[in-house]
């Protein structure tokens, strides 16, 4: 099984063909929920910080509420992440936050 290792190519959204890019992943068995390997095992849905990247994701089944693997943040929801981090004043993800909440995620 491919695993999406989105850490192991830094501001892969930002290249173009993104989703063409995700789409082909996907197709040839990439796991959609894998966390990455670094130690906040986040899902490629968080990650990506991009809502239409996100809403691409969860066209794809990606889980909404699957929790972090990581040393640092076992089971942290995407969502409370993504609040976390705008708290922090880190990044601005209103816009994540909202695709997380309106596809069905919980804290």
């Amino acid at each position: 099984m491919i695993r999406m290792r989105v850490t192991l190519v830094g501001g892969f959204p930002k290249y173009p063909n993104c989703s063409e890019l995700i789409d082909e992943l996907l197709a040839h068995g990439a796991d959609v929920n894998a966390p990455d390997g670094g130690k906040l095992g986040l899902t490629p849905l968080v990650l990506f910080n991009e809502p239409a990247l996100a809403e691409l994701l969860i066209a794809r089944h990606a889980d909404v509420n699957a929790p972090a693997q990581g040393v640092r943040n076992t089971g942290l929801s995407p969502l409370r992440f993504a609040r976390q981090l705008r708290e922090a004043k880190a990044r601005d993800d209103s816009q994540l936050v909202a695709v997380l909440t309106r596809n069905g995620a919980r804290e």
